[in-house]
């Protein structure tokens, strides 16, 4: 019998749907108008009016726009939509707004030199003076919403269900970020963080932390709202009826001026709303029946091809990897025979919970073994996540497991790389002139090729999290190899980046936004792979105390176009300059602050190979 998904499913399938409506329906709720009035018919209010063309086809649904040429007859103006609306819905919702703030300059903001309107669907802002990127957080305003009731479990933690939302916003290209929750009673409920796109990710977050310090005290529900960011919670039923509608507000400004909405329009717009509603009805039934015979048929086709989803890594995944890996069990006493007893002179390295020990098989083959400590728990686990990643790798820039015994010790046996890790080349100023031109170049480009198998190429997508000069070991022929998966996340089809609660990795590879909050997706891997990049041209390792600076010292030099002197001398004269210019640049693009500017392993290593 096939099982198909719960009612629930398809209602959150159906709410964001439902939320996406006519802008007929809408009505504003926040503006606010400042600075001087302007003359007419003057420079700027000319220019004001050329803006409002701008908020159509003309205009990117998320962005910023400048009109004029001379400093002081400029306007400077933002256009933003709800991301998932339509084109069409987008640009009315922005033509509206600047009619209604621009033109009803009898009671709106039509003859002031700044002002921000703010609908449900869009956000219209303009001013005299150049606001981008600067955070504005005040006025803050406190608009309640209509909401059904809620039990007192739901109100305690409804704000926690908010506060997961703001670094996801902060992080978005869109500024935007909603979740949805189900309580027991079966009632839906959303929080939404949303800043202007101008914001940086700090600048948005601290935005969106303080709107949501601001709810009053008793306040679980309702829109906290300034000109750069808002914050909103809200309960959402099964019907369209009692969606929240929260009321239109009058600009705060000086005048206390309000915003003109005529009551014919008003009339006007409650007829279309029961037209639309039928509409969206009938849109809404075709998604649902669309969406069942597409469940329906992935759910057979899965149950055909018995394909395990990618994220399952429990008891039964566990049973399974150790199944197919019977012949590689190595017998205890073979591998205490093979490292002398695990005696201190065989060893080639702590690493975390484990001890890693050099070892010789009767059959002359060398080995590393990894013993892990009998009393560390979160060592098990690493241990374990190691097994279930590595099992599935095969690429020849990642280490390559040989076998495992887990029974009164818990060891991994790798294949033995005699050259050890990328960090004892850097830090032994001997074995750093080892390193020629031709040497480094080869291990970036190892080091390229083996991310791109874990992100892309593999059958799983797999963000290492841990990347690092100690984890890049060297074969007999300075062959890069990835190792240490014990921090490193299995990723389904179609995710993209993840939440982790414990922060994990070494502190002074992490991107930003895992270092600060917890978030980790391919592009965390690439920041690893540009710290790593600029280490192997300078010579010099991020970790060592004197070169806390490294990072910012190459970009000084990069912007100054001083790059040759970060170059390591050791390598001697003999290097192309060509080639290491463009692998500094490399790795600096891999350096940018926001994930979504940095390039994915597939250009990188594109980029490689055109050198």
């Amino acid at each position: 019998m096939l099982l198909l998904p719960s009612p629930s499913f398809f209602l959150i399938i159906f709410i964001p749907f439902i939320a996406i409506q006519s802008f007929a329906e809408e009505s504003p709720y926040f503006s606010y108008c400042s600075g001087d009035n302007f003359t007419s018919p003057g420079f700027f209010k000319t220019r004001l009016h050329l803006f409002q063309n701008y908020t159509g086809p003309k205009w990117s649904l998320n962005g910023t726009v400048v009109i004029g040429n001379s400093p002081g007859f400029q306007v400077f103006g933002l256009a933003q939509c709800r991301p998932h609306i339509s084109i069409d819905i987008c640009n009315e919702c922005l033509n509206q707004s600047a009619s209604v703030v621009i033109f009803h300059s009898s009671g709106g903001c039509g003859s002031r030199r700044s002002a921000v309107i703010r609908f449900d669907l869009c956000i219209f802002r303009y001013s005299d003076r150049r606001f981008f990127g600067i955070p504005e957080h005040k006025p803050f305003r406190f608009i309640p919403t209509k909401s059904l009731n809620v039990t007192d479990g739901i109100n305690a933690d409804a704000r926690d269900r908010l506060r997961d939302v703001l670094p996801r916003a902060a992080m978005e290209d869109s500024r935007y970020s909603e979740k949805i929750t189900e309580d027991s009673g079966g009632l839906f409920i959303i929080a939404v963080a949303w800043c202007t796109v101008d914001l940086s990710t700090d600048d948005c977050l601290q935005c969106l932390s303080r709107a949501e310090e601001s709810f009053p005290n008793g306040k679980h529900f309702g829109i906290v709202t300034s000109i750069s960011c808002e914050v909103r919670l809200s309960t959402y039923p099964t019907s369209r009826d009692n969606i929240w509608s929260p009321s239109p507000l009058s600009p705060l400004s000086a005048s206390n001026s309000t915003v003109p909405i005529s009551q014919s329009r008003l009339n006007r717009e409650g007829k279309m709303s029961k037209t639309a509603k039928m509409i969206l009805l009938v849109g809404a039934f075709g998604v649902v029946i669309s969406s069942l015979l597409l469940i329906t048929f992935f759910l057979q086709q899965k149950r055909r091809n018995k394909k395990q989803t990618p994220l399952s890594i429990g008891k039964k995944m566990e049973e399974e990897i150790l199944d197919a890996m019977k012949s590689t069990v190595f017998d205890l006493d073979t591998i205490r025979a093979a490292t002398n007893n695990f005696t201190e002179e065989n060893v080639l390295g702590h690493c975390g919970f484990a001890v890693t020990y050099k070892g010789v098989l009767q059959h002359g083959q060398e080995i590393a073994v990894k013993r892990l400590s009998r009393t560390s728990e979160q060592g098990l686990i690493e241990m374990e996540n190691e097994v279930n990643l590595v099992t599935k790798l095969q690429h020849k820039n990642l280490v390559r497991l040989l076998g495992y015994y887990l029974e009164e010790e818990k060891l991994l046996i790798y294949e033995y790389l005699p050259n050890a890790s990328l960090a004892k080349f850097l830090d032994d100023p001997v074995k750093r002139r080892l390193l020629d031109w031709r040497t480094r170049f080869k291990i970036i480009v190892g080091i390229s090729c083996g991310l791109l198998y874990l992100h892309k190429d593999s059958l799983h997508r797999i963000v290492h999290c841990n990347l690092n000069t100690t984890n890049i070991l060297l074969d007999s022929n300075m062959d890069p190899k990835i190792s240490e998966f014990g921090f490193a996340k299995l990723f389904s089809v179609v995710e993209t980046e993840r939440y982790i609660s414990q922060i994990v990795g070494t502190s002074e590879y992490l991107a930003p936004e895992s270092a600060h909050h917890g978030l980790f997706s391919t592009k965390s891997d690439v920041f690893s792979f540009g710290v790593l990049v600029l280490e192997i041209i300078t010579g010099q390792r991020i970790g060592n105390i004197n070169n806390a600076d490294l990072l910012s010292n190459v970009r000084e030099h990069w912007r100054q176009g001083m790059a040759w002197k970060v170059i390591d001398k050791s390598m001697g004269p003999e290097y192309s300059s060509k080639e290491a210019f463009k692998c500094i640049e490399i790795g600096l693009l891999c350096l940018q602050e926001n994930h979504r500017d940095r390039p994915d392993m597939a250009s990188l290593v594109t980029m490689l190979g055109t050198l």
